[in-house]
């Protein structure tokens, strides 16, 4: 069963996105152009001068190519001047010392995972977090080899995250899943539930055979997570946050589970909420064209049913322009969207980081969007046009359940704080923004448990 996503006349708001966004690329690519036209003069100039004859160079009417063009110069470097041997001890140096800095760094590598070495809690407090993309057949194999055996296996993913966490609480949402294989199923949560031929059902219930058309086994990523408090030479109370290095071995895409958008009008019309996620893993030059009618089809479809809600919340995209242009095409879309701080101060700029309000508001504003959703380490933010109250609610419930993620490594069906947990009172104001929005901010710090992680998610 295939779906086909029908064309929607934009809306205005999206309509002037796309204009904004098409401006602000122009502007910075004639600004590039400028740049690198700027920095290749001077090596274009030289590269011109080695082929001229010696009296071209001393003329007084500069002469911009070659005519007619000289290799004499290029004699006269290596008869005269014994410049080849000065680029073979340059390429002996420089061969040296990359091969003893890799060599090192893999050292160091090696060290900071396995052994207690003396200052490493302080180097991981700095450096930890992120993703690493490589595409590498076989790297979740090498991750095995250097550290061992996964502690779990697991669905990774905003969504898939999202829904797991739901089936625990005893709502289970519904996911698109195009890679049904037997090792897909099995890290499911029993009660996620899946798009079928004749319907929805739960995941537990499922097995390979019941697999949209298209979908294909994928390999697993590696992810070292690291939990608040985790044990760390030179840090009494641990690691300050919790966090995880991402280590991806290929591009996945989005889960194009054709099933799942033929069904996507009927779920809407009973669902509370929509998540869209994972546009990371859309190629960032803008190919895929097909992936991305399916994304954009399946929101316009949930809009068109009526879905009171469609939150967008962005991930680690590989580029500040592919997080710009993810905003551009997929924020007209949404009510909602949700970030990192670190993520709202690379779209409005470093003072984001001290007026985040302000800046949450602008994007709000910029996107026509009822809300908008910031998680930094000590605090969670919304700028929004809701009511106070649900959306405090809203925050400190997530807050909670992130806690409780964190310090179990897992959702938990009766969340509660963890023991050690601090909250901080340094945190955004509540309070009127202007423009019909408001900002409520809840403090989010936990210090849970001692645990470190190192799994293949999915």
């Amino acid at each position: 069963m295939t779906a086909i996503p029908v064309p929607v006349p934009a809306a205005p708001a999206a309509i002037r996105a796309r204009r904004r966004a098409l401006t602000r690329r122009t502007l910075f690519r004639l600004a590039v152009a400028a740049v690198v036209l700027w920095s290749v003069a001077p090596f274009l100039w030289q590269l011109s001068t080695s082929f001229q004859r010696d009296r071209d160079l001393s003329s007084v009417t500069p002469h911009w190519l070659p005519a007619p063009g000289t290799l004499e110069h290029y004699r006269a470097v290596f008869s005269d001047y014994e410049f080849g041997k000065y680029l073979v001890n340059s390429v002996i140096v420089t061969v040296t010392a990359t091969t003893i800095g890799l060599l090192l760094a893999a050292l160091a590598t090696y060290a900071l995972a396995r052994l207690p070495v003396p200052g490493k809690g302080m180097v991981l407090a700095v450096v930890l977090g992120g993703e690493i993309a490589v595409p590498w057949p076989g790297g979740t194999d090498w991750v095995a080899t250097l550290l061992g055996a996964p502690d779990r296996v697991q669905l990774g993913g905003t969504g898939p995250q999202a829904a797991w966490a739901l089936a625990v609480l005893g709502a289970p949402g519904v996911v698109p899943l195009a890679d049904r294989s037997a090792e897909q199923l099995a890290v499911l949560h029993p009660d996620v539930t899946l798009c079928t031929a004749a319907g929805t059902a739960p995941a537990g219930r499922l097995t390979g055979a019941d697999a949209p058309t298209g979908g294909a086994p994928k390999q697993p990523h590696a992810v070292l997570e690291f939990a608040a408090g985790t044990p760390a030479p030179g840090l009494p109370g641990g690691l300050p946050r919790s966090s995880r290095i991402i280590l991806r071995f290929m591009d996945d895409g989005i889960e194009r589970d054709e099933w799942f958008a033929a069904r996507s009008g009927e779920l809407a019309r009973t669902a509370a909420a929509g998540l869209l996620s994972g546009m990371n893993g859309l190629p960032e030059d803008g190919t895929g064209p097909a992936d991305r009618a399916w994304l954009t089809g399946v929101a316009r479809t949930w809009r068109d049913a009526g879905l009171p809600l469609i939150h967008l919340e962005l991930a680690e995209f590989t580029s500040v322009r592919a997080l710009r242009a993810g905003c551009d095409e997929y924020a007209p879309l949404a009510d909602s969207v949700g970030m990192s701080l670190s993520e709202l101060a690379v779209l409005a700029g470093p003072s984001a980081r001290t007026t985040p309000v302000a800046a949450a508001a602008d994007f709000a504003t910029a996107y026509h969007l009822d809300r908008v959703c910031v998680h930094a380490d000590g605090w969670v933010l919304a700028v929004h046009r809701c009511d106070p109250t649900e959306q405090r609610t809203a925050l400190m419930t997530g807050s909670l359940l992130a806690a409780a993620r964190a310090a179990g490594g897992a959702p938990a069906a009766d969340p509660e704080p963890p023991p050690a947990a601090g909250y901080t009172e340094d945190r955004p104001a509540d309070g009127p923004v202007g423009e019909g929005l408001r900002a409520d901010c809840v403090p989010a710090r936990s210090r849970p448990g001692d645990r470190r992680a190192h799994h293949p998610g999915r």
